[in-house]
């Protein structure tokens, strides 16, 4: 049975016919016909976080996933995860509005991913680079949910915005 905490690497490698339904659900997930993507961005990414940036609760994508693989069940096994699709509205901090645009780095990986590249080293170099009081502005078509959780080990937050089908991240180090 597929789970949440899942990684898609693993699910597409033990289901290749799941990747069908991951493109369906979201065109982003496309990218990982790309077997250099599937081998690294796959690798960070779990079935539950895949639910979040295709915009669907994970209950609904697991048992897309499950009927796919033959495992059909009642009811959902998994907790309840409507309240998830529903991110509070957390405003613009305030510094976001006053950094001079010379301090803000810009990076938009798009294209690398429509070249079938991963964009880590990138993001990983300007990061490396970040001064104080700088600002990474990451621009990418999805929600790069996993990137949140490496970029705070390194000490750096967020604040993400969505305009249309762009997704405009501000990495920054709390002030």
């Amino acid at each position: 049975m597929i789970t949440p905490d899942l990684k898609i690497a693993k699910l597409l490698s033990s289901y290749p016919q799941t990747l069908e339904i991951l493109i369906k659900i979201s065109p982003h997930f496309k990218n990982l016909e790309h077997k250099e993507l599937r081998k690294t961005l796959a690798t960070r990414l779990s079935v539950e976080q895949t639910a979040e940036i295709a915009g669907i609760s994970t209950n609904t994508l697991l048992a897309e996933l499950n009927r796919a693989i033959g495992i059909v069940a009642d009811r959902p096994e998994f907790r309840n995860d409507e309240t998830l699709m529903q991110k509070p509205s957390v405003g613009k901090p305030e510094f976001l509005e006053i950094v001079p645009q010379e301090k803000i780095r810009v990076l938009d990986v798009r294209p690398l991913l429509e070249a079938g590249r991963d964009p880590i080293d990138a993001i990983k170099a300007v990061v490396q680079i970040l001064g104080e009081g700088e600002v990474f502005l990451l621009l990418n078509s999805f929600d790069p949910l996993p990137l949140y959780v490496a970029l705070s080990k390194r000490g750096l937050k967020h604040w993400t915005v969505r305009e249309n089908e762009l997704y405009k991240v501000y990495f920054y180090r709390e002030r």
